[in-house]
C-alpha cells in the first residue's frame, strides 16, 4: 500500500540541534531557469519553441499567490490487541485501506500513536494494555504520516524500553515523534516541519500521569500537560515556525463535552502562540471553536481502534489550511472505525475562513436608522442610535452584529443584520425561515439583500 503525496514531504532531512526543537526542511521542486536543458527538438525547430514560449506565457501574466500549506489532524490510531489480529489476517495496510489517499493528500499528516511499537512484554500488566509490531511504522508512512504524538497514556504500556523501541521504529521510517524522546527536554522540545517555505510547529501533552510510571528527566519520557509545563515550553517553539499545531491528551472517554479546565488550557496554548490546538482520548467527536483567528478542536476521536475502545469509536479528520501568517481555513470529514478499519462517515465540511472571519469583524459602517418589518408582525422594530453608528452592547451578539428583536404571533425572533461588509447584509437563522419568510430590514431606507447559505 503506497500513496502518492501532493505536498513535498516524501524528501525529509532533519537538522536537529541538541535536545532543541528539531527543525526539518522539506525539498520541493523548482524551477531553476540555469538547470533547465533545452531539448534537441526545440533546439532544431524554432516553431516547437515559440509554441512552447506561448504555452508558459499565461503563467507570467499573474502575480504569485501567498504559499499555503495543508496539514492533516487526526486522532487516535491505535495499532494493537483487535487491530494486530485484523492486519494479520487481512495485511498490515488494512486499518487504512478504506480511507485511500486522504491522510496523503495533505502536505503534512499528525496523529496520536496510542499504542507502542515493541516487542513486548508488557511493563504492568492490565486490562487496556496495548502494543503493536514495529514493522507498523512503515505502513504509518505509506498511509501518509509525518508527525505522531506518544504523548499518551499508552505510550508507556512497554516501559521505558518499549518508548525506545517506537522513537526508533517512526524515526527510521522517517516520522517524526512528538511529546516523547529520549529524556524530558527531548519530549518537550516538539518539532518544527518547513514545507511549501512555511514552518509548521509541532508539540504534544499528555493529562495522563502513570502512577508506576517514576518520571526521570534524563531517561525516556513523555511531556505531561500542565500549565507551568506550557508556559515554559510552548513560547520557545513558536519563535522558531509560522505557525504552531499542539495536542493534548486529555478528557473522559465517552464524553464529547469540553470541560472549563479544558478550555483553560486550550485558550492558555493559543495565548502563549499555539494557532490550533487538537485532543484526543475520549473517542468521540468532540466540539470546535474559533477564537480570535485560532482553532480549537477539543477531540479528534479514533482514526483506527479494536472494537474495544470505550464509551465510542468515531473520528474525524482535521484538515488545516495555513498561510505564513497563520490560519486561512479548516475543514472536517467525520470517520467511523468498523472492524478495525477507519471509514468515511460523513461529507467533507468548513469549520473555519479567515476570509468570512475578516468580513464578519472589519469595522462597520456607520448607519442612522435600521428597522425590521414582517407581515403580521405585532409591531414594527427600528434602531435609532443617538449618534450615527453607536450602539449599545446589547444590541450586539459576539461578532459585532447588530440583534433586532421581531414578534409575530405565538413567536418571538431575533433577526442578525451582518454589519461587517461593506454595506450591511440580513442573516437569518435557518429555524426561523419557515417563520420568517418575508421579513424586510431598511438600513436608512435602503431595503438589505437576504444572506443566505
Amino acid at each position: 500500500m503506497s500513496y502518492n503525496r501532493r505536498g513535498p514531504t516524501d524528501a525529509l532531512r532533519a537538522a536537529e540541534r541538541p535536545c532543541g526543537a528539531p527543525v526539518i526542511e522539506t525539498r520541493h521542486g523548482s524551477l531553476d531557469p540555469a538547470a533547465i536543458q533545452v531539448s534537441s527538438p526545440t533546439q532544431r525547430c524554432p516553431r516547437a519553441a515559440l509554441l512552447l514560449c506561448i504555452a508558459l506565457l499565461p503563467g507570467c501574466l499573474y502575480a504569485p499567490q501567498e504559499p499555503r500549506v495543508t496539514v492533516a489532524c487526526v486522532g487516535d490510531v491505535m495499532l494493537g490487541r483487535g487491530v494486530a489480529r485484523a492486519c494479520g489476517k487481512y495485511g498490515n495496510g488494512y486499518p487504512f485501506e478504506a480511507l485511500g489517499e486522504s491522510l496523503a493528500r495533505a502536505d503534512i499528516t499528525f496523529g496520536n500513536l496510542e499504542a507502542p511499537l515493541a516487542v513486548g512484554p508488557v511493563r504492568d500488566p492490565r486490562v487496556n494494555a496495548v502494543y503493536a509490531s514495529p514493522g507498523m511504522a512503515p505502513v504509518l508512512k505509506q498511509t501518509g504520516f509525518d508527525v505522531m504524538s506518544l504523548a499518551n497514556n499508552h505510550a508507556i504500556d512497554c516501559g521505558r524500553g518499549g518508548l525506545r523501541q517506537t522513537l526508533k521504529a517512526l524515526e527510521q521510517a522517517g516520522i517524526i515523534p512528538v511529546g516523547a524522546g529520549k529524556n524530558a527536554a527531548c519530549a518537550e522540545a516538539g518539532a518544527v516541519l518547513s514545507s511549501r517555505g512555511i514552518r509548521v510547529g509541532f508539540a504534544a501533552y499528555s493529562g495522563f500521569p502513570q502512577a508506576t510510571f517514576v518520571h526521570d528527566p534524563q531517561r525516556p519520557s513523555i511531556a505531561l500537560l500542565n500549565t507551568d509545563r506550557l508556559r515554559r515550553t510552548i513560547p520557545p517553539l513558536r519563535r522558531l515556525c509560522d505557525v504552531l499545531v499542539v495536542a493534548f491528551h486529555w478528557g473522559k472517554e465517552g464524553v464529547a463535552e469540553t470541560s472549563d479546565h479544558e478550555r483553560a488550557l486550550a485558550h492558555l496554548a493559543m495565548d502563549l502562540g499555539a494557532d490550533v490546538v487538537v485532543g484526543h482520548h475520549a473517542h468521540v467527536r468532540g466540539e470546535i471553536e474559533h477564537r480570535d483567528g485560532k482553532l480549537a478542536c477539543y477531540c479528534l476521536g479514533n482514526l483506527v481502534f479494536d472494537p474495544e475502545s470505550y464509551g465510542g469509536n468515531e473520528g474525524c479528520i482535521l484538515t488545516c489550511e495555513f498561510g505564513k501568517t497563520g490560519l486561512v481555513g479548516a475543514s472536517t470529514t467525520p470517520v467511523s472505525v468498523v472492524n478495525c478499519q477507519g471509514r468515511h462517515a460523513g461529507r467533507r465540511r468548513v469549520v473555519y475562513s479567515a476570509d468570512e472571519q475578516e468580513v464578519r469583524h472589519r469595522a462597520p459602517p456607520p448607519f442612522h436608522q435600521l428597522e425590521a418589518q414582517i407581515p403580521g408582525a405585532d409591531r414594527l422594530f427600528g434602531l435609532q442610535p443617538e449618534q450615527p453608528g453607536a450602539l449599545g452592547a446589547k444590541s450586539l451578539d459576539r461578532d459585532r452584529n447588530i440583534l433586532l428583536p421581531v414578534e409575530t404571533p405565538g413567536h418571538s425572533h431575533l433577526i442578525g443584520v451582518v454589519r461587517a461588509s461593506a454595506r450591511p447584509v440580513l442573516l437569518r437563522d435557518k429555524r426561523q425561515r419557515a417563520f420568517l419568510p418575508q421579513v424586510k430590514v431598511h438600513c436608512d431606507g435602503q431595503a438589505l439583500p437576504d444572506l443566505r447559505d
